[in-house]
């Protein structure tokens, strides 16, 4: 327990490395939309570099990480049972739903207003199933692309508490103690991820862009690293996990996998390295900051100004360069504004929802302290 005790503090205050590599990601996901609108810029770059874009979606499965690891650190030392699972997840849907649902109603004005511009038509059951995040399961379309990526959130948001709450019940983790070894609860997380992974190589499993099992294996890497990096105990489970996981590529090559192995790799260096400093730089910070607004608006506020500005100018590796910058132009000064007015709220309102012990006499770390987890 000596060797324990010299474990990461996990009440310690946001780990900045965290919003440095959401910011990345986040720019990852919008120049992967925005390629095709720049088609000629894209003919005129390097052909690894264009490549490389085309695959820059993976920023989906860096941030299926980062949430991973944030939502972990939240748990720490929380004990749950039935009331203080619902004040998790509303805590969660509290801190991303006003965000959402501004940008849920942006995209439904503009299909009102503009139909021919937006394919998708805004019915009242496809809003309601939006805002309860239930397009996918009802097998309805996103009213905008990037909601199925919220949805699974959710899902991944409400697995991970009910393993705590069933690694509670069966006495497999410890909630009292942040430092206790749980190996159990360290190796049903193991196995979960596992178990999900060879689920994905079976042919005719479920969609990945419905249902959270796809993502697990992902998202519960994120889990062990910051289990790995609080407790010794957790590593070689860590350590056994990503190198499971990493062999399955030999029967079927995930890069999703990859990428989530490189990004648990990274949040480690960036715990004890120079790298902690590049990711932690005062403009990734502040980018990372508002990752969770750009994300949202970087589709539409910055589709709506290329395809607007697009008809003005040029066919040419010019043209589209300014396309590409009033795209980008228009998605930051939309996700400052609604980060300020909308997200910035959200996370306050968020932060009074406290999720309190089962037991008023037991003593926990205080979650609020933990950076909360979004895209």
């Amino acid at each position: 327990m000596q060797r324990e005790a010299r474990a990461v503090d996990p009440t310690h205050a946001r780990f900045a490395p965290l919003d440095g590599m959401r910011a990345l990601a986040a720019l990852l996901v919008s120049m992967w939309h925005f390629q095709r609108s720049v088609p000629n810029l894209d003919s005129a770059l390097p052909a690894w570099i264009s490549r490389a874009v085309a695959h820059a979606n993976l920023g989906v499965d860096i941030f299926f990480v980062l949430s991973g690891f944030a939502v972990a650190r939240s748990l720490v030392a929380v004990r749950l049972d039935a009331r203080a699972l619902g004040r998790f997840m509303l805590r969660r849907t509290v801190r991303l739903d006003p965000p959402y649902a501004v940008t849920l109603f942006a995209v439904v004005a503009l299909a009102v207003l503009r139909p021919a511009y937006w394919p998708v038509r805004p019915t009242l059951g496809r809003v309601l199933a939006h805002l309860l995040y239930l397009q996918g399961i009802l097998g309805l379309p996103n009213l905008l692309g990037i909601f199925w990526t919220l949805c699974l959130e959710i899902q991944l948001y409400l697995a991970l508490a009910l393993l705590h709450l069933l690694g509670q019940r069966l006495r497999l983790l410890d909630a009292t103690d942040p430092k206790a070894p749980d190996r159990g609860f360290t190796m049903l997380l193991s196995a979960s991820a596992v178990a999900a992974a060879i689920y994905g190589l079976v042919p005719g499993h479920l969609p990945g862009d419905v249902w959270f099992f796809a993502w697990w294996p992902v998202f519960a890497l994120g889990v062990l690293v910051e289990r790995a990096m609080r407790l010794p105990s957790a590593r070689a489970w860590c350590l056994g996990t990503a190198t499971v996981l990493f062999a399955s590529n030999a029967f079927h090559m995930q890069l999703a996998l990859l990428t989530a192995l490189a990004t648990a790799a990274v949040i480690v260096l960036a715990a004890r390295s120079p790298l902690r400093a590049v990711l932690g730089s005062r403009p990734l910070i502040a980018l990372g900051g508002v990752s969770y607004s750009f994300y949202l608006m970087h589709s539409l506020a910055g589709g709506m100004a290329m395809h607007a500005i697009g008809t003005r100018l040029p066919p040419t590796v010019a043209g589209d360069l300014v396309r590409l910058a009033f795209g980008y132009a228009a998605s930051f000064a939309a996700a400052f504004g609604l980060y300020r007015l909308v997200e910035v709220p959200a996370q306050r309102w968020s932060r009074r929802i406290a999720v309190r012990p089962a037991s008023p006499t037991e003593t926990l770390a205080p979650s609020a302290a933990v950076q909360s987890p979004t895209l």
